[in-house]
């Protein structure tokens, strides 16, 4: 389905972090653009302190091959406050790197999470139906992504959050390469359920500026 049809809503933006933009954040913005290749979502990521222009480490790009991401022409990038602001999603490695976020663009705080945080969010929603909103309820400018983290949101009352310990995605850097199979291992299973709610929120025909989402 192409949602930047005529009358039809933005697919969105989302942005991954991590320290360096080496490791985490770009092994997931790969894996999510080979996922959500067919959806029009934008990815990209970004480090709070990265090896600006410095390429992903061989060991991500040995992972990520095998997950059947694609590793070519990656450069880590600075992240800005632009960069936030210009999101619909921030998905962050851990949660202290979802507190940086926010401290550097505060507009960011209702979008931004830990990746574990938000995939504990959206496994909730087994299906992302269009339904009837009242007039005045709905941002009209609101884009796919953003209406999929909204729908997610609704469900923080029935989630229980994640020790601290067990919310945060594995470093590797400088570490030995089965810690880079953990790292991946979390990837994965934190990109699942938002590939299948994004998936699912693209993938109905009906979808347009004056519906929202519900969860079943």
């Amino acid at each position: 389905m192409n949602v930047t049809g005529s009358g039809a809503v933005r697919p969105g933006k989302i942005l991954v972090v991590c320290d360096r933009n080496v490791c985490a954040s770009p092994y997931l913005e790969r894996l999510l653009i080979s996922q959500l290749a067919d959806t029009e979502i934008e990815i990209s990521s970004a480090g709070t302190v990265a090896m600006d222009g410095g390429p992903m480490h061989p060991s991500v790009v040995e992972r990520l091959r095998a997950a059947g991401g694609d590793p070519a022409g990656f450069r880590a990038r600075q992240l800005t406050a632009e960069m936030v602001r210009d999101a619909d999603l921030v998905l962050c490695a851990t949660r202290r790197q979802r507190g940086q976020v926010v401290l550097m663009e505060p507009h960011g705080l209702h979008y931004t999470f830990a990746a574990l945080d938000f995939a504990d969010l959206v496994v909730r929603l087994s299906s992302v139906q269009p339904r009837h909103e009242p007039a005045g309820t709905m941002d009209m400018d609101a884009s796919v992504v953003s209406q999929v983290v909204e729908a997610a949101i609704e469900h923080r009352p029935d989630v229980h959050a994640r020790l601290k310990g067990d919310a945060d995605i594995l470093d590797p850097y400088g570490r030995r390469k089965r810690h880079f199979a953990t790292m991946a291992k979390q990837l994965d299973a934190a990109a699942a359920p938002i590939v299948r709610a994004m998936r699912s929120a693209v993938g109905y025909d009906t979808l347009r500026s004056d519906r929202g989402f519900t969860s079943v």
